[in-house]
């Protein structure tokens, strides 16, 4: 009897495991994050510590509460600061990036800089949701480079047909070291429930390795056009 609950226990622990991998999986290309009233970029008392230095690819993440945490990757791209911010900026680009994602369309161009996009995940083969998204190009605050946001726009008038994301965010920051090498700054800020250590390792891990798959995605593009 012993070894039958023993077994349960390993098979209960398995699934969990499993659930928070497929979960981190499929949401961590979207980036899920908190909503304006917190900074993406950090601007908070705790300080940021590298969890990750693998692939030349500087991995950071802080807490802000229990339930929220910041994550910030570092990285270079052997490209000129137009042709990585043309890339970055393509939205036709984003399923490459997001295997969840079905449609990313344009709903209204404010401006040259200044977007609203629908997007529709498909989370499960029976569940789906969808959201509008602002998007905003700009120069960076000392005029070097460019910062590139995502935001949730719950307020957008748009009929929707699936359940409706209410919290995304994500930054780029882009600026030049050379004519031919550009450096990116990643900000996200993700919910995460209280778990125990191992558990926040196992995520770490999986982040990790979503930031690796991304730039290696951002190098293979950059080299074919």
């Amino acid at each position: 009897m012993a070894d039958c609950n023993l077994c349960s226990m390993e098979n209960l622990m398995y699934f969990k495991v499993k659930r928070i991998r497929t979960a981190l999986i499929i949401w961590m290309p979207v980036l899920f994050l908190i909503n304006a009233n917190y900074q993406v970029c950090g601007q908070t008392c705790a300080k940021w510590v590298k969890i990750s230095d693998s692939n030349n690819i500087l991995l950071f993440q802080k807490d802000s509460t229990h339930f929220i945490k910041h994550f910030k990757a570092e990285f270079t791209l052997e490209a000129s600061l137009e042709k990585v911010t043309a890339y970055i900026t393509n939205t036709n680009n984003y399923k490459n990036w997001t295997g969840s994602l079905e449609d990313f369309s344009l709903v209204e161009k404010q401006n040259d800089t200044v977007g609203y996009f629908h997007f529709l995940l498909n989370v499960r083969p029976v569940y789906k949701r969808e959201g509008i998204v602002k998007t905003d190009l700009g120069h960076s605050n000392n005029g070097i480079g460019f910062h590139y946001t995502l935001v949730i726009d719950t307020l957008y008038p748009y009929p929707n047909e699936y359940d409706k994301v209410k919290y995304f965010r994500l930054e780029w920051q882009i600026k030049p070291i050379t004519s031919k090498k550009t450096e990116i700054h990643f900000y996200y800020v993700a919910f995460s429930k209280k778990h125990s250590q191992w558990v926040f390792s196992l995520i770490n891990q999986l982040y990790i390795y979503a930031f690796e798959s991304l730039v290696d995605n951002l190098k293979e593009g950059l080299e074919l056009n």
